[in-house]
C-alpha cells in the first residue's frame, strides 16, 4: 500500500510540473489555442511531436514576418509581390 501512495504522489508531482511547463510555454508565446495542446504534448513526453511543432512554429513566424498576410497559403507570396508592385506604382 505505501508503494501505491508514493506512486500516486509522484504522478501528481509530475503532472503539476508538466502543466506548469505547458502554461509557461503558452504564456511566453501565445499564438493560438493549438499551441496550448502542442506544448502540453511536448512537456507531457510525446517527444516525437516536438520536431513537427518546432517546424510549424518556425514556419508560422517566418510567414508572419515576411508575408504579412493573415492566411499565408500558396498565394501569399504572389500577393506580397503584387502589393509591392502596386506600392511602387503609386509612389512613383
Amino acid at each position: 500500500m505505501p508503494d501505491l501512495v508514493i506512486a500516486l504522489i509522484g504522478a501528481a508531482v509530475l503532472a503539476a510540473i508538466q502543466l506548469t511547463g505547458a502554461a509557461l510555454y503558452t504564456w511566453a508565446s501565445p499564438h493560438d489555442a493549438r499551441d496550448v495542446w502542442e506544448s502540453y504534448a511536448i512537456v507531457n513526453g510525446w517527444w516525437f511531436l516536438a520536431p513537427l511543432s518546432v517546424l510549424r512554429d518556425a514556419r508560422w513566424h517566418w510567414r508572419q514576418r515576411h508575408l504579412r498576410t493573415p492566411q499565408g497559403g500558396p498565394g501569399a507570396l504572389l500577393a506580397r509581390i503584387a502589393i509591392r508592385i502596386t506600392r511602387g506604382r503609386n509612389h512613383a
